[in-house]
């Protein structure tokens, strides 16, 4: 899940790479902002997660602060 506020949808293709053919294709992504709670309701009702793993935080320093 990302806004993409500060990032690009090329981004998923190389975390895809990174993880191999086989775990890409288990790979699902939705495109929303942390702060849409209606959204991350529908989102966590419409899936079993094993697993989420938050990097919410912008890439530079100062804009997460």
């Amino acid at each position: 899940m990302d806004n993409f506020a500060n990032s690009f949808p090329e981004v998923l293709k190389r975390v895809k790479v990174l993880v191999g053919p086989e775990k890409a294709e288990r790979i699902r992504f939705e495109e929303l902002d942390m702060l849409d709670a209606e959204g991350l309701d529908k989102l966590f009702a419409s899936e079993n997660f094993n697993t989420v793993i938050h990097f919410a935080g912008l890439k530079a320093v100062g804009e997460s602060v």
